[in-house]
């Protein structure tokens, strides 16, 4: 199957207005392919908007707009109810769209996916595997994709394959800006600031031990964060004179300040469980953006990219030596930012565009 000329109704666990992500990413490239796409976002706490409304991104592109008649609370107490009234919403918004041709969904809210009477269901997972329901749309699923072997191996499907992460196009051909010598070095980290999974200690460490380094800290940050460590953290960072943050931006407008980075960040807590859970099966989408650029990234160890050259990172899976790799990277930048490591990393992200991953599954389509 082409995807082209199609209508494609893409479910997403993230809301459209949320930072830039894997989904955003295929509804704009299936869009601009020429497809009719409806980006489903989900449901609304009940009372906060009435109904099921289109919002229109571009031509070929809206964003679903819904909510429910009934408490979200169902689904964690009387699940069998809450996904029964799930069948009767979803008939709510079928009837708000003309005739889907591929369902193709990265949540397991809609557990049955044959309920939008597509000819083609997609379950695509690319995110970590917390929801205790996530392998039940396998079973209505034609096709189903993971960015990571770990994620495969926990789905059953006789037509699973590996799908990793994809570029965005907004951050193709994203050439640098020309840098002179001796100056101050510039660091970014791109990412929700008030994630539980961050090493929040060792930014904050990193950010008050190289004082000659000028971080760039982009994406959504909230200071009235519930957890007293989180918002700590924020509130000492907003002291350092030596960082920016940025806040969040659209991707066009992270694109631009990449271009004036040397080096970037992944710093994971590996004490955490979440991150070791999320460890074992997450590809960070981030990954191939700053590969793009072709500079360095100093990482906490990452699973998929364990065999890897492409980024630096801690060999061990703690973060005891990471200042020491901040170090000897940023102290040697010109030697891990020389030209062949930047086209390697740069080759290797433009081989992965979203584009690219679109053609990929139309033939493991059309092949089976």
């Amino acid at each position: 199957m082409k995807f082209l000329d199609k209508k494609i109704l893409i479910i997403s666990p993230q809301p459209w207005d949320h930072i830039s992500i894997s989904k955003h990413h295929y509804a704009l490239e299936l869009a601009a392919l020429g497809n009719k796409v409806y980006f489903l976002n989900p449901p609304v706490k009940k009372g906060k908007q009435q109904g099921i409304e289109l919002e229109e991104v571009n031509a070929n592109l809206s964003v679903v707009h819904n909510s429910l008649s009934f408490s979200y609370k169902l689904k964690f107490h009387l699940f069998a109810l809450f996904n029964l009234l799930m069948r009767f919403h979803a008939k709510k918004i079928q009837k708000h769209l003309p005739k889907i041709d591929i369902v193709w969904s990265f949540a397991s809210l809609y557990t049955n996916l044959n309920l939008f009477d597509a000819d083609l269901n997609i379950y695509h997972q690319v995110d970590n595997l917390q929801d205790q329901n996530y392998e039940k749309p396998v079973k209505t699923a034609h096709y189903v994709f993971g960015v990571t072997e770990d994620i495969l191996e926990r789905l059953e499907h006789s037509k699973k394959h590996l799908i990793g992460h994809g570029l965005s196009s907004i951050f193709v051909q994203n050439e640098q800006e020309t840098v002179q010598n001796n100056r101050t070095l510039n660091v970014c980290y791109c990412g929700n600031l008030n994630l539980n999974s961050l090493d929040k200690a060792l930014i904050l460490n990193l950010v008050k031990e190289f004082k000659e380094i000028s971080f760039h800290f982009i994406g959504p940050y909230n200071l009235n964060d519930k957890d007293a460590t989180t918002k700590i953290f924020l509130e000492n960072l907003k002291e350092e004179s030596n960082l920016i943050l940025y806040g969040k931006k659209t991707p066009e407008e992270i694109a631009e300040i990449y271009k004036r980075m040397d080096a970037f960040l992944i710093c994971y807590d590996k004490t955490s469980e979440f991150e070791q859970s999320r460890n074992k099966v997450s590809n960070s989408h981030k990954v191939l953006e700053y590969l793009s650029t072709g500079k360095v990234i100093i990482s906490t160890n990452v699973s998929a990219f364990v065999n890897s050259e492409l980024i630096e990172m801690t060999k061990e899976d703690s973060n005891e030596k990471y200042l020491n790799l901040f170090q000897e990277v940023t102290r040697n930048i010109d030697t891990y930012n020389r030209v062949e490591l930047n086209d390697q990393r740069k080759r290797f992200a433009l081989q992965n565009t979203y584009k690219s991953k679109i053609e990929q599954i139309e033939n493991l389509i059309l092949e089976s």
